[in-house]
This record gives C-alpha cells, sequence and structure tokens, in this order.
C-alpha cells in the first residue's frame, strides 16, 4: 500500500512538473484553401479554385504538450461552373462547359483546433504538433455572374439553395519556430471536411502564421 501511494505521489509530481504552463501567442494568418469538389470529376462542370484565407490567430499551450489555436478568419472563395441549361452530352462522354458562371462567396470563419506537440525535445528548434478541430463558417457575401459578366442574384437560391451557416472537421501539421526570443512562425498543411451536409466536400489548404509572444 504504501509502494501505491508512493508511486502516485511520484506521478502526481511528474504530471505537475510536465504541465507547466508554455506560451501564448498573438498574430496573423494567412493561408489559402482548394476545394476537393470536382478536381478529380472530368464530368462535373466545376472548376476550383484557391480560396485566400487571413484573419487574426491566437494560439495557447496549457501544457508543453498540449495547447489549443483559435483564429478569426475572413475567407474569400471564387467558382466557376457551367449551368443547368448549358449542360449538353458530348457523344455521351460528358458535358460542354458552356457557358461558365462564376460565384464568389464571402466567409467570416472561425477554427477552434487542439494542437498535439510530436516533439519530446523541448529544445528543437522547429517543433512539429498535429492539429485536429472544428471551424465555424458564415456566409456573408455571395455574387453571381454569367460568363459575359451580367449579374444573376437569384441563380443560387432558385436551383441550388442558398445556405449561409457550414460546419468542418479539421486536420493537419503545424511546424512552429520561435525566433528573435518574441516572436514565432508557424506553418504546414490542412485539410477539411464539411459535416453538415455533402460527405464529398473538402478542402486542401496551406496556413502561414506570425505572432509575438505575449
Amino acid at each position: 500500500m504504501k509502494k501505491i501511494i508512493l508511486g502516485l505521489c511520484f506521478c502526481i509530481s511528474s504530471l505537475a512538473g510536465f504541465s507547466q504552463k508554455g506560451q501564448q501567442v498573438l498574430g496573423v494568418q494567412f493561408g489559402g484553401m482548394v476545394p476537393t469538389t470536382g478536381m478529380f470529376n472530368e464530368y462535373r462542370p466545376y472548376r476550383p479554385q484557391v480560396s485566400p484565407v487571413a484573419g487574426i490567430a491566437y494560439d495557447v499551450n496549457f501544457t508543453r504538450r498540449v495547447g489549443i489555436s483559435v483564429a478569426g478568419l475572413y475567407r474569400y472563395s471564387p467558382e466557376q461552373m457551367g449551368s443547368y441549361s448549358s449542360r449538353i452530352f458530348d457523344d455521351g462522354l460528358g458535358y460542354i462547359h458552356n457557358p461558365y458562371f462564376l460565384k464568389d462567396f464571402s466567409y467570416l470563419e472561425a477554427p477552434v483546433n487542439l494542437a498535439l506537440n510530436l516533439d519530446w525535445k523541448e529544445t528543437t528548434a522547429f517543433k512539429t504538433y498535429f492539429v485536429l478541430g472544428y471551424t465555424y463558417s458564415r456566409l456573408i457575401h455571395y455574387n453571381v455572374t454569367d460568363s459575359k459578366g451580367k449579374n444573376i442574384p437569384d441563380l443560387i437560391p432558385k436551383h441550388y439553395g442558398l445556405q449561409r451557416d457550414f460546419h468542418y472537421l479539421n486536420a493537419g501539421v503545424e511546424i512552429r519556430h520561435n525566433f528573435k526570443e518574441k516572436y514565432v512562425l508557424a506553418f504546414g498543411p490542412q485539410v477539411r471536411f464539411l459535416i453538415n451536409e455533402y460527405s464529398d466536400v473538402g478542402y486542401l489548404g496551406f496556413n502561414l502564421k506570425v505572432g509575438r509572444v505575449l
């Protein structure tokens, strides 16, 4: 019994030393995302384009291994796709993508990610983190034009339905590096999957963060 108590005390003291609070970082985040919808389907009248992302990011480490990353982001998403009226079979092999409709979407997003430090050495210059979490995305503006630049405001509500709230599951890898003592550079790839509607909607992205230690 005495050995068990001593063992528990040793574990608690070890965890207490291991769970010292780490640094807090406030900075800016930039990046880009590409939707995977239709990317590998040559018969789908859809051309994904890069969606630039920018905003403010905050990272905090609860322990030397575990932390949380949150951000407030703006994402601009241009898309190009054919209309229903122009979907004509071409010898039964696919669609004729003409004319195109250009769709511009603007979103406000709030990602919350759990960050797990994968490096056991505290002195590692470039620390590798596995990040996993959730993103809430709100559509705040959209615009649709045809191939001649004519505005078509009712195309999306009439043919597609207008949805404004989206929920995503995030996963990725982030490399963090402290420089000049008070600053942190972080970068890495990320994948995102829509979880409140179509399961085949996803994004591939890359994030870059520059912040100052608080």
